[in-house]
């Protein structure tokens, strides 16, 4: 939310309300000029417009010059019979009383600023600050501007319709105030005020960038983006023309002034500072070690066994497994490939198989739990190696009914 002035009061429109109102105000010793204050105000909010994101408010002054009238009449008796004490306390009263009717209008909202800062906080900070400053000569007085200025923001809250929704802060150091402001004064010395332009910047971005506003816990920050160059031309011609006009350009060049001024002026929001990144630790490569297939022993319990399980091949590939045998057997050709399908779940035992029957082609299969291994069991000392992608039907083939002790034939 990008919030935006625009000041659009001619030099025509002060010169009208000044040259007025401070004729009249001399004409009544004075007692126009609460009037005469009103009505100024009011030009001057009522032909400024302000954006805030893509709404745009009205700004207005609802005072009147009677009732202003009365409020200066109670501060001027009060202090003159407290033999100013009472000061501090008028001042908080006139505050209230502007921010009280200096409202901000937009579609079915209205803002306003409203201060809780009490006269006894005001007396007792402005005590302090003003011994501080006599002290060291006059050296505080930076200190002393920052801490009063940030007093009055932090104790100002903004109100929508009646309700508190945000409020301000003062984040400058007068270290900071200190330094900008010796700095422009010896180089506007030196210049013959030529850097003085130069040195208005650097006061107005001062105290604007050290203002912030916080609202529903996001902040915006203030900030002044004009140019000492361009301040320099605006000032040059307008002082030259205000001497030639014996000082009626003044109310134009004032103008001119406060046109440019706000149209540099803005609240932006605050970007939140990024996190620093974790640096990334070094994690140490990990390699997947094979595991060894365990070779299969078949059980003697199974030979001479006639196989209860149908014969059926669910055509699973399994690892090969090598069974120790006394015999020499032939070396087997590399099987025919065979389209595998989804692998079907093993029984984790192999069923017994009845024994003295008929000796003809005996198998079993088993499959261990971690490597499904095929095994087949034989009789006697008769063993074999059988392949890892050989189906039942496969060794049907190779296995078939004999008399003879069971061996493996030719796999060729």
């Amino acid at each position: 939310m990008l919030t935006k002035f625009e000041f659009k009061a001619t030099g025509g429109e002060l010169f009208k309300s000044l040259v007025g109102g401070l004729l009249l105000t001399g004409v009544t010793m004075g007692l126009y000029y609460p009037w005469f204050l009103v009505r100024f105000q009011k030009l001057l909010l009522e032909r400024t417009d302000l954006e805030v994101g893509e709404q745009r408010l009205r700004l207005t002054h609802t005072a009147t010059g009677g009732a202003l009238f009365k409020e200066l009449i109670i501060v001027y008796l009060l202090s003159m019979v407290t033999l100013g004490i009472y000061l501090p306390w008028g001042l908080m009263r006139l505050q209230r009383f502007q921010q009280e009717h200096t409202i901000a209008e937009g579609e079915g909202v209205t803002y306003r600023l409203r201060t809780q800062l009490t006269g006894g906080e005001l007396f007792k900070a402005g005590l302090v600050a003003y011994l501080l400053t006599m002290i060291t000569f006059g050296i505080y007085a930076p200190w002393m501007m920052v801490k009063m200025l940030g007093l009055f923001l932090g104790r100002t809250q903004i109100e929508e319709n009646g309700q508190p929704i945000g409020t301000f802060a003062f984040r400058s150091t007068g270290g900071e105030l200190f330094k900008t402001f010796i700095v422009g004064y010896l180089l506007t010395m030196i210049t013959l005020g030529i850097y003085g332009f130069w040195f208005q910047v650097k006061m107005t971005q001062f105290f604007a960038r050290g203002t912030e506003l916080t609202i529903a816990e996001r902040r915006f920050r203030a900030d002044y983006q004009g140019q000492g160059l361009e301040l320099l031309k605006i000032g040059l011609l307008g002082y030259w023309l205000t001497m030639m006009t014996l000082g009626i350009y003044g109310l134009w060049f004032l103008a001119k002034l406060l046109r440019y001024q706000a149209a540099h002026f803005s609240f932006a929001p605050v970007e939140a500072e990024p996190m620093p990144l974790a640096q990334p630790q070094h994690q140490p490569e990990l390699r997947a070690t094979p595991t060894p297939v365990p070779q299969a022993k078949v059980p003697t319990a199974l030979v001479r066994a006639q196989p209860v399980l149908p014969l059926v091949d669910p055509v699973v590939p399994v690892p090969s497994a090598r069974v120790i045998s006394s015999q020499p057997t032939p070396r087997p050709t590399k099987p025919r490939p065979l389209s595998v399908p989804r692998a079907l779940p093993a029984p984790k035992t192999v069923a017994p198989i009845a024994a003295g029957q008929d000796r003809r082609a005996a198998w079993a299969k088993a499959f261990l739990p971690a490597e499904a291994t095929l095994a087949m069991a034989q009789s006697d000392d008769s063993q074999a190696t059988i392949p890892a992608s050989m189906s039942l039907d496969r060794m049907a083939e190779v296995w078939t009914d004999s008399a003879e002790p069971l061996a493996p034939r030719s796999l060729n």
